[in-house]
């Protein structure tokens, strides 16, 4: 385990964007949100994190959407998680009040083998935004319920790792902006797709689309920050299963060297393989040394 260090740490300025309301160490966390909030909660708001990524939702054919696949959150225009935890709206709230470092909330959007994006194209059987009705489509619905029923999470991260349909997937997104979510991204690899894709939703609403995770495990493994210089700020990511927290701040100050405009965050995926056990704070403080940022004890400038 990394030794812990005594940290001399100021703010980077982000040269793409302005108004940007996070620092840059973002980690992914699961069903132990849910699950275990007691321990998981505390541990996610204390451990240097500036932003947390609660994984994932799924939207099903009929436009329900449905947390891991472990249970319902929105059916026809109603929120119904209060059936399975109760507490899951509190508990997300509670992220940013009290002592915490956390500034801003996504929630995950799909995955590796969701058919979320296969089932947005489907319902939004349409070319172009003005020939939608979007208002009376069931995902608008829907996703304004979860607005509505989350006002303090920020943005929507699209994980779509299997359509890549770029008409269904601008105005899905485009009706996002207009709800009041953030969209960012969280591509492997597709270049040329997520450039388009960025240019179309800032076109309907200028940095509605804010933020690249750029993975760097699995598929992504190759991947360099530098090589996506897409007018955004990029994190690297790692997977907590592949890299320990020294290797993160190896990586993360290499690519800082390397591309210091372009890398301006890291991030962990995901918090389910260390709950409970100290290493969040740790891999939390390895991409703040390696990018020497800090998130200031302060109320969200998400909004």
């Amino acid at each position: 385990m990394m030794k812990k260090r005594t940290l001399t740490m100021t703010f980077l300025s982000l040269p793409f964007l302005t108004n940007v309301c996070f620092a840059g160490s973002a980690i992914y966390a699961g069903g132990s949100i849910y699950k275990n909030p007691e321990t998981s909660i505390n541990e996610l708001k204390n451990s240097g994190f500036d932003t947390i990524i609660v994984w994932t939702i799924h939207v099903h054919a009929n436009g329900d959407l449905n947390f891991n696949e472990e249970f319902p959150l929105i059916e026809g225009g109603k929120y119904v998680g209060d059936n399975d935890y109760p507490n899951f709206r509190k508990e997300i709230a509670s992220l940013k009040t009290g002592k915490t470092k956390v500034q801003r909330i996504e929630f995950g959007l799909s995955g590796a083998g969701s058919e979320t994006y296969s089932n947005i194209k489907a319902l939004f059987k349409c070319d172009k935004t003005s020939a939608c009705d979007i208002k009376n489509n069931i995902l608008y619905k829907n996703f304004k319920i979860l607005k509505e029923t989350f006002p303090d999470v920020d943005g929507l991260n699209n994980d779509d790792e299997d359509e890549f349909d770029m008409d269904s997937s601008v105005i899905f997104h485009n009706m996002l902006s207009d709800i009041g979510f953030k969209t960012t991204i969280s591509p492997y690899g597709d270049e040329d797709f997520w450039k388009g894709f960025i240019a179309k939703v800032n076109a309907h609403k200028s940095n509605a689309l804010d933020y690249i995770y750029l993975q760097g495990y699995s598929l992504g493994e190759y991947n360099s920050p530098c090589d996506w210089n897409l007018g955004l700020p990029v994190s690297f990511g790692f997977a907590t299963s592949k890299s320990g927290p020294n290797d993160v701040y190896a990586v993360l100050s290499q690519w800082k060297q390397k591309c210091p405009k372009i890398t301006q965050g890291g991030f962990m995926f995901q918090y389910d393989d260390i709950k409970n056990n100290g290493d969040a704070e740790f891999y939390a403080q390895s991409i703040n040394d390696a990018l020497k940022v800090k998130t200031p004890d302060s109320k969200s400038q998400c909004e």
